[in-house]
């Protein structure tokens, strides 16, 4: 995204360093995806290894990277809890960078339990490849509206005018028929296969993947405002500091 210059985010300015600026509104957003993480995650694993419901040797190589994975990102984020509390430039910059990664980690987890307590009642095989489809139909969707963010964005487009209402409402017609429509396929194609529960976790999986989806698109653009753009920090240098860098770029890309 080189094309992009300060001047693409002059309409978002208020909008996304309200949000970059508000330190606290991201350390709340990884404490909370911590709580998260416990809760649908916590019960599945802790089954795994103590009830022996699944059992990890029953695991395939997949699904034991997909555990130490999640088990990885689970202590990181306990260590930016620990060590990114303070208010300042470079914990804002690891914040919100990171705050894309476990924006996706929220989007998977639903699926990682429910494939989990499909594997506990035998039916996991018989919904693995409509899981996968239902997922992979989601990240496409996913990046459909990140491209159309960076398109208006691109085009000058997105701005505090009526403008961003019409891109906004737009999103939203996109949205919504392909969310009813993956949400009656799932109703009808895993009522042979999985219990109620399943099939109620699954739809809830999929509405929480569209908000978060799209949540995850701003989450990118707010990082990248804050990683590339001294004037988006939360102490911001004096204004001639950072535009004497920029001349300096200007003459050496010439």
């Amino acid at each position: 995204m080189n094309f992009f210059s300060e001047k693409n985010f002059a309409g978002l300015k208020r909008i996304i360093g309200g949000r970059s600026n508000d330190f606290d509104d991201m350390y709340m957003f990884h404490l909370g995806t911590l709580i998260y993480t416990i809760f649908v995650l916590g019960l599945p694993y802790y089954a795994v290894f103590n009830w022996n419901a699944v059992g990890w040797s029953n695991f395939s190589s997949f699904w034991k990277g997909v555990a130490f994975s999640e088990g990885g990102l689970f202590v990181c984020q306990i260590l930016l809890l620990l060590f990114c509390h303070k208010k300042n430039n470079i914990n804002q910059k690891i914040l919100s960078f990171s705050k894309v990664i476990y924006g996706y980690k929220i989007i998977i987890d639903p699926f990682v339990f429910i494939s989990i307590s499909a594997m506990d009642r035998g039916v996991f095989e018989n919904i693995e490849a409509f899981l996968l489809t239902l997922f992979l139909l989601g990240i496409f969707l996913h990046f459909v509206l990140l491209y159309r963010l960076i398109f208006y964005i691109k085009k000058g487009m997105y701005s505090l005018s009526d403008k961003e209402i019409k891109k906004e409402k737009g999103s939203l017609v996109l949205i919504i028929p392909i969310f009813l429509a993956m949400v009656v396929c799932s109703i009808l194609l895993l009522t042979r296969y999985a219990d109620f529960d399943i099939i109620f976790f699954l739809i809830a999986a999929i509405a929480l993947f569209f908000y978060t989806g799209n949540a995850v698109c701003d989450y990118i653009m707010d990082a990248y405002c804050i990683l590339r753009f001294p004037s988006f920090a939360i102490n911001p240098p004096p204004k001639q500091q950072y535009v004497k860098k920029k001349k300096r770029r200007k003459k050496k890309r010439r």
